[in-house]
């Protein structure tokens, strides 16, 4: 890590070496977190020393919001009596504890004489962080009976696989696909030259 000059002696840089590695050693071992995301999203400070991890809800699609209902901010260090994993996230880093959820859009779909038809507005769903979300679509099979499983309360989610079977339900995926963004790219290059 250091270099010696003949102007020193051995023993001296040994030292310095020792002291440097312990200083990191120290610096990165008992870094200790002084602030956390409150339930607004924003940047709160921790008092210490009780204070030293962040804690935070995780995805729950049974809930309004996506999420647990878990506060977030800052806490005493945790265990699973305090921060069960079902319903809890802990972490040790400054503002770690982010959303557990994300909001996403499906289409519902209204009867429309014998089948479905999608409707004008769409519903906001919820799926976990850096995940697809998944949205009910009508399958080939599927008709004005139906239409429960297809309405803005039951649209997020994917297909009862019996439904998928029965090409009554088909699940979508909220993310865009490559060729919905590549195809209309090469029309518009291949207009251009």
């Amino acid at each position: 890590l250091l270099h010696v000059s003949s102007g020193i002696n051995a023993e001296y840089g040994a030292k310095m070496k020792f002291l440097l590695c312990l200083t990191l050693l120290v610096g990165t071992t008992y870094g200790a977190v002084t602030k956390c995301l409150n339930e607004d999203l924003e940047s709160t400070a921790c008092t210490a020393p009780d204070n030293v991890v962040c804690v935070g809800p995780v995805f729950d699609g049974s809930k309004a919001d996506g999420e647990s209902e878990k506060a977030r901010g800052c806490s005493a260090a945790v265990d699973t009596g305090s921060c069960p994993a079902a319903t809890c996230k802990s972490c040790d880093k400054d503002d770690c504890n982010v959303a557990a959820a994300a909001k996403f859009e499906c289409p519902s779909y209204v009867v429309d004489g014998e089948g479905l038809k999608e409707a004008d507005a769409k519903k906001t769903c919820f799926k976990a962080v850096d995940t697809d979300g998944k949205c009910k679509a009508p399958g080939d099979s599927a008709k004005a009976a139906n239409a429960a499983t297809f309405g803005a309360d039951n649209v997020c989610g994917a297909c009862a696989e019996a439904d998928v079977t029965n090409k009554i339900c088909m699940t979508a995926s909220s993310a865009v696909s490559f060729g919905a963004v590549l195809i209309p790219l090469v029309a518009l290059l291949y207009t251009l030259f």
